[in-house]
């Protein structure tokens, strides 16, 4: 097995381990995933009171929006490193990043949530979890970005 064969394998198992992780809090019944959120919200309950937001609801709304962005930006960072070390044409990896985020989203909000008491799919949430891919990849572009520009600094 080669080195970049190694490298892909190890990206995909981070990929799978990363997707079970968002499958599994999905799976979690509304009460415990509504005690995880709670328990978050208590954390940064007195940021929100620091800026005059009192509203409990809206609070709770935050963290757990929040929870899904960072969710999937997380697996928009590993499955976009996988895709690149595969497919070195950027757009095919594009592509494929794009393809397998919004499978997931979609597999997670209206097969799993869909199918879990207390819980219930949210188009809205799909979107959120796009946008935290999306930024995932323009933290990946931007960092290659200044990489590729220190690197023609260096060599001028």
């Amino acid at each position: 097995m080669t080195e970049q064969h190694r490298r892909y394998i190890d990206s995909l198992i981070w990929v799978i381990l990363w997707i079970c992780v968002i499958w599994g809090h999905s799976f979690m019944n509304g009460f415990v995933s509504g005690n995880e959120s709670g328990a978050i919200v208590r954390l940064v309950t007195p940021l929100a009171q620091s800026l005059q937001v009192y509203d409990t609801d809206l609070v709770t709304f935050v963290v757990r929006k929040c929870a899904h962005f960072t969710e999937y930006l997380i697996l928009g960072l590993f499955v976009s490193h996988a895709a690149r070390l595969r497919w070195y044409q950027v757009k095919a990896a594009v592509f494929k990043t794009a393809l397998t985020i919004v499978a997931v989203s979609l597999v997670d909000e209206f097969v799993i949530q869909a199918n879990t008491v207390g819980r219930s799919p949210s188009f809205r949430d799909v979107l959120i979890d796009c946008a935290g891919a999306c930024a995932g990849l323009l933290i990946l572009y931007l960092r290659a970005r200044h990489r590729r520009r220190t690197r023609s600094k260096d060599t001028a």
